[in-house]
């Protein structure tokens, strides 16, 4: 099928018949009192299937539509209510540093990826990404978020540990010396030095 290129939410609803109905109706309900500009409804198993193929098929499409373009993800977390907000910064700072962006995540529980393009190769490009993603965990933080996002903290990110558990950050070295009195687990890498 030919869907329009447009900001998309995709609902998957689970339940008995009657349920789902009255889920459905509720929601194309919602979609059309906010100006939605189209709506289906996939109510077959294979469809579904389709369309959330669609969805993973996003970091290897951009491969090949730009194959000479790496993708920065700032991966992070945020309450439901500052969602716009979010996806808003994202937009703003791609302009600011004149790099492409593209949102998408989990709009049940906050959960973002939040892509920044760069050029291969090229350090002024990477230095640019590195700043956007940056601001985006920044301003994540900033509205109670998190940096960890779906795919936890990582060596990247580590940095930004002391800001998001100022307090928790001296607890946690106590119980991987608990449990690694020895530090040959994971060396180096767990905490910023």
């Amino acid at each position: 099928e030919n869907y329009l290129e447009a900001p998309t939410l995709l609902i998957e609803l689970h339940g008995d018949k009657d349920t789902l109905l009255t889920q459905l109706s509720k929601i194309k309900t919602l979609c059309n009192q906010n100006q939605t500009r189209t709506y289906y409804e996939c109510t077959s198993a294979e469809k579904l299937k389709l369309l959330w193929q669609y969805r993973r098929a996003a970091r290897p499409t951009m491969a090949i539509v730009f194959p000479n373009r790496g993708v920065l993800s700032a991966e992070v977390g945020v309450p439901l209510s500052h969602i716009p907000k979010l996806l808003k910064k994202a937009d703003e700072l791609g302009k600011k540093y004149r790099l492409e962006t593209i949102s998408f995540g989990h709009m049940g529980d906050g959960n973002f990826h939040a892509w920044a393009l760069y050029e291969l190769a090229n350090k002024n490009s990477w230095e640019k990404v590195v700043k956007l993603n940056e601001s985006l965990i920044r301003f994540a933080l900033s509205v109670g978020g998190t940096t960890s996002g779906e795919h936890g903290l990582g060596i990247g990110k580590r940095k930004f540990l002391p800001l998001e558990h100022p307090t928790g950050l001296p607890l946690m070295k106590q119980i991987k010396k608990l449990f690694d009195p020895s530090g040959i687990l994971n060396p180096g890498k767990v905490f910023p030095d």
